[in-house]
């Protein structure tokens, strides 16, 4: 795919999760350590998983899904092999707090039917990575994770 298509792709979704978040109540919940992106309303209960989520190696593993549905990042303009992917728990690699990198990049959550996405690009929206989360029972889980990439 060429890089102008894929630009009117990001494009395009990015319009759809502007207007998605704009149809939301506008009052956000911003904290500290969320801060560096758009926050849609999230709940006190989700922000307390996440930070925990992002602290703590352990607590981490047993609130992913595993075999983790996703996509990974491709390895070069010419990789054809299949993006989708099943992130196993004995190959995770452990996610760390966002960190921005000196305004490098930028992060959204939108919360949609209780499912609540993470959104995070670089500043020309050519490098993207996604993680989605839902509560199961009575625990927040990570359901999908599309690693950062083009």
């Amino acid at each position: 795919m060429s890089s102008f298509i894929k630009q009117i792709n990001f494009s395009l979704l990015l319009i759809i999760v502007t207007f998605v978040a704009g149809c939301k109540d506008k009052s956000a919940i911003l904290d500290d350590d969320l801060s560096g992106g758009i926050v849609t309303k999230l709940s006190p209960d989700f922000l307390n998983f996440y930070d925990e989520f992002t602290a703590d190696s352990l607590f981490q593993i047993d609130h992913i899904i595993f075999p983790l549905e996703g996509l990974r990042a491709r390895k070069s303009e010419d990789d054809n092999e299949a993006l989708e992917v099943k992130w196993e728990k004995e190959s995770w690699r452990i996610h760390k707090k966002f960190d921005d990198m000196d305004d490098t990049f930028q992060r959204q959550f939108v919360d949609f039917n209780g499912i609540v996405t993470e959104n995070i690009s670089d500043k020309t929206g050519q490098f993207t990575m996604i993680r989605r989360f839902a509560k199961i029972g009575d625990q927040w889980m990570l359901i999908f994770y599309k690693e950062m990439g083009a």
